[in-house]
């Protein structure tokens, strides 16, 4: 991180410095709800809110799942989830290269895709009475590698964003972006576990109980599927390489004097699709 992070200049960076407190609190709020005027980064909030959010609600049921639905004992919970941080680790450094050379789409199709089917093996394993910790194990393994990818690809876009804005607010607000960024992640997690328990005490979850009723088992099981608003909005996102060299060359023309009428038929098609403004 030390080598390999570039900053600007002291004299490049406009300090924003507001003595009342009350005026300070209300410019923070602006920006951030300024931030979902553009279109890319709304498209990118929903594939961190509901990308992660896909996996936050498998985490939190997959204890319930071992525990009642496949009746193991705790350990085999927090092995699993010893050996999940140990592979995701290792997979958010090669997700780190294949999204660097092909660009984040394919890739997060791929991982959600993965963990869909990975919850579908899971319920299967239920629904054939098929107890064996191998084939645990082995589904665990699958849906824990690629879990890395969808952590990593919300913020393989984000330093992206920044650079849409710019385009219509003429300012950098990277800081304002991460804030606004992490505050939905940790709405989104907070609401994921609100409905988790509502589900779970709907279809008669017993709390402490040893055994569970069928449709809480049920419950536990089916409360996983959640990823395809993900997947819709990363392919809505028209933000990568090519897109993203137009809109910074198109930025650079108009720092430089260049006329907004002046605008190229592709650049000016760039420019209102990643940001949502004519």
């Amino acid at each position: 991180m030390y080598f390999h992070t570039l900053e600007l200049s002291a004299d490049e960076v406009k300090v924003e410095h507001i003595d009342n407190w009350w005026e300070a609190i209300k410019k923070l709020f602006i920006d951030y709800l300024s931030t979902l005027r553009i279109r890319a980064f709304r498209r990118q909030l929903g594939v961190y809110m509901f990308g992660k959010g896909s996996v936050d609600l498998y985490t939190a049921v997959f204890t319930y799942y071992i525990l009642f639905a496949m009746k193991k004992p705790a350990t085999l919970v927090s092995g699993i989830n010893s050996m999940a941080a140990i592979l995701q680790l290792g997979a958010t450094a090669v997700f780190r290269v294949v999204m660097t050379k092909k660009g984040f789409k394919w890739p997060f199709t791929a991982c959600l895709c993965v963990i869909m089917a990975s919850v579908v093996a899971y319920a299967c394993l239920y629904w054939f009475h098929v107890t064996n910790t191998a084939a645990i194990i082995f589904v665990a393994v699958f849906i824990s590698t690629f879990i890395g990818g969808v952590y990593y690809t919300p913020w393989a876009i984000y330093p992206f964003i920044p650079d849409v804005d710019e385009a219509v607010a003429n300012r950098r607000r990277e800081g304002v972006y991460s804030a606004a960024m992490t505050l939905c992640g940790r709405l989104m997690q907070a609401c994921d576990v609100f409905v988790m328990g509502m589900v779970l005490n709907h279809f008669g979850f017993v709390k402490s109980a040893k055994v569970q009723p069928t449709s809480a088992v049920r419950a536990i099981i089916g409360v996983c599927f959640m990823a395809t608003v993900g997947l819709i909005l990363v392919w809505k996102l028209n933000l990568n390489k090519h897109t993203h060299t137009i809109l910074m060359n198109e930025i650079k023309r108009v720092h430089d004097g260049g006329s907004m009428a002046d605008v190229t038929p592709e650049a000016r098609a760039v420019v209102e699709d990643l940001t949502g403004w004519k």
